[in-house]
């Protein structure tokens, strides 16, 4: 079994970095923008060394949501990796999730001549500002049509963490009847939110709206507070508002996710009118960004599809942070860049943010090495040979693929499935 030394260092702005080399290196080096250490990402290291891969990780918990450090950090890291081991002979491939998938994306646009090939991971398909709108959206719609006396505080708020905590207690005050459930459901579709979302529960049947109500909201409450949240800390780095409604149609957006049909079921249980409930929030005073604050946050951080290696994207269906509708409006980019044969997405039947077991996750990193090397995607990423290959690879006798602190990780060895994405209400 090959074995592997590992250096912990600390980059300029104080984060913790890991640098991974293997005894017998395949010339690969896997960079990755943000360090998780949990039970599966221990896992993965493991089968990276294993299998001959060099690896770069380094954290967020120093930069936060500061775009432009984390691209300076990644930068450094992988300097630092080539100072002590030398450049990777077989090329660099950069593998990111949630907002590492976000700047896996950034980086092979901004140094196109540094990687072979990206592996962004549930995150960043739409780019930083659709993200936070998304999240913003939802919560306007909460606040508008379940608090409109006295709405809840977007932008700009004096606390942050008091209208969090108002948001929350409306959230859970309207799962308590009809009414509130179908427009809890209708905030949700508005955001794309997945109708399974909790890899601890049992996806819900197709055919009880109320049961896919209940995830759908179960959904949208796991993600709304974060994403104002993580906006929040955002605005505050650049001196102000990001996020922006003023010519949104919330009408178009509830149609455009395709469960416009589920939604109006909810509300005729309810006894609601859903046209007005949408002329309500078509009348709604909005809330328009700071142009000086969003060149700020945008400034580097732009995902226009233009790359010029291959992009494997391993995407969770049931994910309630990063909707897959964000890989329509990927593919969209991609298209418009003239880079739409250099992309394709991996589609996993899971629930939850970055769920994807250790078999898929291997899968879908040796197609990219296969595609890097043979020049063509020939047969590589149809869900049956990805399936397929996942069973290859959690058969390798050398590692245990059971995982068993990990909820919806150790359920099934491979789910990659067919999907055609919803588009991205806010791409």
């Amino acid at each position: 079994m090959n074995s592997a030394a590992t250096e912990d260092i600390e980059l300029t702005d104080g984060s913790a970095c890991e640098l991974m080399h293997p005894r017998a290196w395949n010339g690969y080096l896997v960079s990755q923008p943000d360090l998780f250490d949990d039970e599966i990402d221990r896992a993965f290291q493991s089968w990276l060394a294993v299998h001959g891969f060099a690896s770069v990780r380094h954290t967020r918990d120093v930069r936060g949501w500061d775009i432009e450090r984390g691209i300076a950090n990644h930068r450094e890291a992988t300097a630092l990796f080539r100072e002590r081991f030398g450049a990777p002979p077989a090329g660099e491939i950069v593998l990111g999730a949630s907002m590492g998938g976000l700047l896996a994306r950034i980086l092979v646009e901004q140094d196109p001549d540094s990687f072979a090939g990206a592996l962004p991971m549930d995150g960043g398909g739409a780019g930083l500002l659709a993200t936070f709108n998304r999240g913003f959206d939802m919560a306007f719609v909460v606040s508008q049509l379940l608090a409109p006396e006295a709405p809840i505080v977007l932008a700009d708020a004096p606390s942050v963490a008091e209208q969090l905590t108002r948001l929350a207690a409306v959230i859970a005050a309207a799962r308590r009847n009809a009414s509130g459930v179908a427009r809890l459901a209708l905030a949700a579709s508005i955001g794309a939110v997945p109708v399974w979302s909790d890899p601890t529960r049992a996806e819900p049947p197709a055919d009880d709206p109320l049961q896919e109500a209940d995830h759908l909201i179960s959904g949208m409450a796991s993600t709304i507070g974060p994403a104002y949240g993580f906006r929040a800390l955002v605005e505050e780095l650049v001196g102000g508002v990001v996020i922006d409604n003023v010519h949104v149609d919330y009408a178009q957006s509830l149609q455009i996710s395709g469960a416009s049909g589920r939604v109006q079921v909810l509300y005729d249980e309810a006894g609601l009118s859903l046209a007005d409930d949408l002329q309500a929030l078509a009348d709604a005073p909005r809330v328009a960004a700071s142009s000086a604050a969003v060149d700020s946050a945008t400034r580097g951080a732009v995902v226009e599809g233009r790359v010029r290696c291959p992009v494997f994207v391993l995407k969770s269906l049931g994910d309630p942070d990063a909707s897959v509708a964000e890989e329509n409006a990927y593919l969209a980019a991609a298209s418009r860049a003239g880079s739409r044969d250099l992309v394709r997405v991996g589609y996993v039947h899971s629930a939850g943010h970055v769920n994807a077991t250790l078999a898929e996750r291997a899968a879908a990193l040796s197609v990219l090495v296969e595609r890097i090397e043979s020049g063509g995607w020939q047969g590589l990423t149809s869900a049956p040979a990805l399936n397929e290959r996942a069973a290859r690879i959690a058969a390798d006798a050398r590692w245990d693929f059971t995982l068993r602190r990990a909820p919806g990780l150790d359920t099934r060895v491979s789910r990659f499935v067919s999907c055609e994405p919803w588009p991205y209400p806010r791409a």
